[in-house]
């Protein structure tokens, strides 16, 4: 594994902005690199670090850091603490690409991308109808399957009679 990268003409990521540019790639080298850095992390701390619990790690670092800086930008809040907010602030580049299209305050909804938030409520009624049709189209396949039992039930009435 680390052959391979070296002979791509990579090795382990010297600084924070190499990690986050790598990090951006295909899948298949996402997954050599945390196998890397899963593989340094045992050798430093000699412990076994597995490659998808150190990208889970890295997800949920991520996702927090993305959630601090959702939560300290809408108004109305508190301000809120991230442990590793400078760290993970520079390997971000002060950007995280996660703006909500609707976010509640305690001042109502604020819209923040009116064109997602169109997108979804179109989306949400096309589905909303689809499932509507499916009930229908349910609903009426009992109710003619209700129907043909009666009609057999009569039917073996009036044989009787």
């Amino acid at each position: 594994m680390r052959l391979q990268l070296e002979a791509e003409g990579r090795g382990p990521p010297r600084s924070l902005q190499d990690l986050s540019q790598r990090l951006k790639l295909a899948r298949n080298s996402k997954k050599l690199l945390w196998e890397e850095i899963a593989g340094k992390l045992t050798d430093h701390f000699k412990h076994t670090f597995p490659p998808d619990k150190v990208a889970r790690k890295w997800n949920t670092l991520v996702e927090a850091y993305k959630n601090f800086k959702d939560h300290n930008s809408s108004t109305g809040r508190g301000p809120a603490k991230f442990q590793f907010y400078t760290e993970m602030d520079d390997l971000m580049g002060g950007h995280h690409d996660i703006v909500f299209p609707v976010v509640g305050t305690d001042m109502g909804l604020d819209v923040r991308r009116p064109g997602a938030l169109q997108a979804f409520l179109r989306e949400s009624e096309a589905a909303s109808q689809a499932a509507a049709q499916k009930r229908h189209a349910e609903t009426l396949a009992q109710m003619k399957e209700a129907q043909e039992g009666l009609q057999s039930l009569l039917g073996q009435m009036v044989e009787k009679m």
